[in-house]
């Protein structure tokens, strides 16, 4: 059993029935024209108070059986204002009993401040509806459900479908370390994972020496996302807490039901208004727990033990000497893990001390599943938009592998190592001639290849190819030239449909070096790749037989197989294929 279910079940076990600590004001006593007050932090962590008419309820306005309470602020501040990303959680009082969350708010609306409250007898059921059964951390994707990232595009959500719905108050996302470029770039990767709140840079943890901060009801609290070299949190505000217990939020967070999010205290530094959305800019302290439940009424979190993270080094060093190394702790998050491994990456491509106008990045990586053996890859990129090209790719195959179908599992450590060079380094085929073009059993093929650069700089590459001496006359081989990609995709030996989390290690294991140079000699025939192997020449039984999907092995059938293989790193990426026919004479 993975690290990230025994995390769920322990914080199961210390936690007891929500009872409230104060008094609660029932949902079926609420009447329009009640005066509220509703209690947040605009600027360090002082509270403040703001008043707010009742409206009515809205009965299943969150769903079934999931009532809304609607009221307008009366404050000329918060009129003019409006709904404040980052306050969402802020907690509701009426006659000083405990009504619910401000949670929901009109966000085009600047001359009435609309507010929607969830009521906290609905957030009370986070906790105690949860028991030893559910407490289980990420859930592992069953086989039929979302396709992988790397074969869908997300559009960014478009709203106006629901605009005149209310929306839930958006939870801030500030970064540190991170550039705007580095976002921006990445926008389409943030909208795939769900997320389409507001995100902002230059902000993150706060310095060393900052005091503990105060996790009371209605002072902001951060759902820690990255932290170290980079950083990342999002800022909403505790509703409720009780001794080691709090809810907060008012709505869901990351929408992903069981998590292990840390859970920081945090500093309003002010509230920027904005006509579109106003939206508070905070700074997060030490992470002081877990937050384990992020459901559609608020999340729940424990103060107390931390949850595990992913540990990330990235080395870079480019060619004029220069060297730097970063660290940082990653949430355990199928998406999340990928996507802040990606934007760390693609920042440090962008850095002041490292970006260029042209660029070649050789990144280096090795991934460290709980439980199994590390596994190793390598990827280049050349070109304007290389740094992304290289990001897109890492967060999309992480993503695939932590995603899987079979089992959940998290990443102990990534280590990173991108190498920059100030300039597009990329080769493409000029011309291949073959020598001889009969061979006989046992000849050596002699492979003439003549390359180009991008600025037509010729390189000359000579490839010697084993017939094998085997062959019997009028037999067919393939030369075929390629990068390690396309050969992977024109080749079935080694292939096949993971039947297990081990399986897709394994297919990382046997993939080719995308962008490297592959000249490979290939033999028409019936077989069974099985692990990495080819077996060809089968008798029907045996091949039935190893046909037949296994969950230990990976397996499928193969039609050729490569007798005779070699590979070149050239600088950069080469591109381009070629094939040609030979019969043995």
């Amino acid at each position: 059993m993975r690290r990230i279910w025994t995390w769920g079940i322990l914080i199961c076990l210390s936690l007891p029935k929500a009872q409230a600590a104060e008094d609660i004001f029932p949902l079926s006593e609420v009447k329009p024209g009640m005066t509220a007050t509703w209690r947040t932090v605009v600027r360090g962590n002082e509270l403040k108070d703001f008043q707010l008419e009742i409206l009515g309820t809205v009965p299943e306005g969150l769903g079934p059986g999931w009532s809304t309470i609607v009221g307008l602020a009366t404050d000329p501040e918060m009129i003019q204002i409006g709904g404040v990303a980052g306050m969402s959680g802020s907690p509701v009082y009426i006659d000083g009993k405990l009504l619910g969350a401000y949670s929901y708010t009109y966000t085009w609306s600047k001359d009435q401040a609309f507010v929607g409250i969830t009521p906290i007898e609905q957030m009370f059921k986070i906790v105690d509806a949860f028991d030893l059964g559910e407490q289980q951390g990420f859930q592992a994707l069953s086989p039929f459900s979302v396709p992988s990232v790397s074969q869908t595009t997300t559009p960014v959500q478009d709203t106006s479908f629901v605009d005149w719905s209310p929306q839930p108050v958006p939870t801030p996302l500030s970064f540190g370390g991170i550039s705007a470029q580095t976002l921006q770039t990445l926008q389409p990767e943030f909208a795939q994972v769900g997320w389409q709140a507001p995100v902002t840079t230059g902000m993150g943890a706060s310095s060393e020496g900052q005091p503990d901060y105060s996790l009371d009801a209605g002072q902001p609290m951060a759902a820690v996302l990255m932290t170290g070299d980079f950083n990342a949190a999002a800022t909403g505000t505790i509703t409720w807490r009780d001794g080691e217990r709090l809810l907060g939020f008012g709505h869901s967070f990351l929408g992903a039901g069981n998590v292990a999010v840390p859970l920081a205290g945090a500093e309003v530094l002010t509230i920027v208004s904005n006509q579109r959305l106003s939206f508070k800019l905070s700074k997060f302290g030490d992470i002081v727990g877990t937050i384990f439940q992020d459901r559609a009424s608020g999340i729940a979190g424990r103060i107390g033990p931390k949850p595990p993270m992913t540990e990330l080094n990235l080395r870079t060093r480019n060619a004029h000497g220069w060297r730097e190394t970063y660290e940082a702790q990653l949430i355990q998050h199928p998406q999340w893990t990928s996507l802040l491994a990606a934007t760390t990456v693609l920042e440090t491509a962008n850095s002041a001390m490292s970006a260029g106008e042209r660029q070649t990045l050789y990144l280096h990586g090795q991934i460290y599943p709980e439980g199994m053996n590390s596994i190793s890859f390598e990827r280049v990129a050349t070109g304007p938009s290389a740094g992304a090209m290289l990001a897109r790719r890492l967060f999309a195959e992480l993503y695939d592998f932590l995603d899987n179908p079979f089992e959940p599992v998290t990443l102990d450590r990534i280590d990173l190592s991108l190498e920059i060079v100030d300039s597009w380094q990329l080769s493409g085929l000029r011309s291949v001639n073959i020598y001889p073009e009969a061979p006989q059993p046992g000849d050596q093929v002699q492979v003439e290849l003549k390359l180009l650069n991008y600025r037509g700089d010729e390189r000359k590459l000579l490839v010697n190819l084993q017939i094998p001496p085997t062959a019997d006359e009028g037999d067919t081989f393939a030369v075929v030239i390629a990068d390690g990609e396309q050969l992977d995709r024109e080749t079935s030996d080694g292939g096949g449909v993971p039947h297990s989390l081990e399986d897709i290690a394994l297919s990382w294991s046997l993939e080719r070096v995308p962008g490297r140079l592959y000249a490979a000699l290939i033999k028409p025939t019936e077989g069974i790749g099985l692990e990495g192997a080819a077996l060809p020449n089968l008798p029907p039984s045996v091949l039935q037989q190893l046909s037949e999907p296994n969950p230990s092995r990976l397996n499928r059938p193969v039609s050729q197989i490569v007798v005779d293989e070699k590979n070149f790193s050239l600088p950069g990426i080469f591109q381009g294929s070629y094939s040609a026919q030979l019969t043995i004479r």
